[in-house]
């Protein structure tokens, strides 16, 4: 009788820890999630709050510095659980490593209300390697040289209302058999890549009938270049419908130069009046920024390495950037 029990405890133990596996990782709850995250951080940089009536953690507060070697957050959201991040974090993750890796379950990641997540090293900001859904609204996520979004598995991308940004790589790498949806009059998704595109399409190796859905917003390739492209579809997939995608230079600054490229130290600017410039390392770091007051604008640069930067102009929310390379 003892041995029955106890295999009947054994089965029970084997049951329940199959519902909790969600693409081979365990799945965790609410209360769980919310004391990893204040775990990790007992002077409150970021805190999490769990709230059982509606099956939500909510993530608040404000953290600048992360490892670069490792993921900073791992998350395996449970099915039904929807965590909400209103935080704003900011790191240099390398690689393949992420801001924020979601590596198991089926919930759901909703960046909201002004939430920010800034990767500002090579690797990314978020990844979704699971078949949760992330939905991004009214908050930003960017990259430098690395990826905004990196989207695997099978989970669904949702952006509306809301920023993915960045400056030289992806803003989505999408290799998911799950769907993108772009909506909303605010979105804006922009990159100066000039190899795949501000949103890449992967093969992943399933056939789907809208793998990319745009309705609303504006997908842009801000590359001072005729052959960059604001969406690379590199698969079998068919994305279904668009409104709004532009591919660059006739939007914002058209008649923009900088040259001589390569330049010593003297470079010219001209078609750019009345924006501000940001000269940005291939690392991400701003190393020279000014207002352009004149049509032909002289800057003397010689104090900068030899190596490659990134000349961006802003005005007005509208940005273009410009890759240059120093002797």
């Amino acid at each position: 009788m003892n041995n029955f029990f106890k295999s009947i405890r054994k089965f029970a133990a084997i049951a329940i820890a199959a519902l909790c596996m969600t693409q081979g990782v365990w799945a965790d709850t609410g209360a769980a999630i919310a004391a990893y995250i204040n775990g990790l951080h007992p002077a409150g940089d970021l805190v999490a709050t769990f709230s059982p009536g509606t099956n939500t953690v909510t993530v608040t507060g404000q953290l600048g510095a992360t490892p670069s070697t490792a993921n900073y957050l791992t998350l395996n959201i449970d099915f039904g659980l929807t965590v909400i991040w209103e935080a704003t974090l900011a790191g240099n993750p390398s690689g393949t490593f992420s801001l924020i890796n979601i590596s198991g379950g089926s919930g759901t990641f909703e960046l909201q209300n002004g939430g920010s997540i800034r990767n500002t090293g090579a690797g990314r900001a978020i990844t979704n390697n699971s078949a949760c859904v992330v939905n991004i609204s009214d908050g930003t996520v960017s990259a430098t040289t690395g990826v905004a979004i990196y989207n695997a598995s099978t989970g669904a991308l949702n952006i509306s209302d809301a920023t993915v940004s960045a400056t030289t790589g992806n803003a989505i790498h999408n290799n998911s058999t799950g769907v993108i949806t772009v909506s909303g009059n605010a979105t804006r998704i922009t990159s100066a890549n000039t190899s795949n595109g501000t949103i890449y399409l992967a093969n992943s190796g399933t056939a789907t009938a809208a793998r990319l859905i745009i309705t609303g917003g504006t997908v842009e390739n801000t590359a001072n270049s005729t052959s960059v492209s604001a969406i690379y579809n590199n698969s079998r997939e068919l994305w279904a419908r668009w409104t709004q995608i532009t591919s660059s230079s006739e939007l914002f600054a058209p008649n923009l130069k900088i040259f001589p490229n390569p330049f010593t130290s003297v470079v010219r600017i001209t078609g750019a009046e009345g924006c501000t410039l940001q000269v940005i390392t291939e690392a991400g770091a701003i190393v020279h920024t000014q207002k352009i007051t004149n049509p032909d604008e002289t800057l003397r640069l010689e104090y900068l390495p030899a190596g490659v930067y990134f000349f961006r102009v802003e005005k007005d929310g509208k940005t273009k950037t410009v890759k240059m390379a120093k002797e």
